[in-house]
């Protein structure tokens, strides 16, 4: 997949928030860079593998919920190149409730970005 021009379904949020998240036992932290209601992105040296499946656990900007779902990793960007070293995240297995609450936290992010 290419990291260029490649056209959003969702509309995305910049957001600088910690992240945790799992593959298997080892738990990992680091920090988003991006999100939207299709997934996010993770700035880390340490990409994880195309189709790693993972739990995250985020909280958003001005929203108390926590969010636990899985991911699965669709790109990695490697350290050491053009682009922020990381790894793109698909939603996978959101509840219909958290899916409609990121949407709108979302919505008000990206209205707080084009003011």
């Amino acid at each position: 997949m290419t990291l260029g021009n490649e056209q959003r379904v969702h509309k995305r949020a910049i957001v600088k928030v910690e992240i945790t998240f799992k593959t298997g036992k080892q738990l990992m932290t680091s920090y988003m860079h991006n999100v939207s209601c299709g997934g996010l992105f993770i700035k880390t040296d340490k990409p994880l593998p195309l189709d790693t499946e993972i739990v995250l656990n985020f909280r958003l900007p001005n929203s108390y919920r926590l969010f636990k779902t899985k991911g699965l990793v669709v790109w990695v960007s490697p350290p050491g190149g053009k682009k922020m070293p990381g790894i793109g995240v698909q939603f996978r297995e959101m509840s219909e409730e958290d899916a409609g609450y990121l949407e709108k936290v979302i919505e008000k992010l990206t209205e707080v970005e084009s003011d």
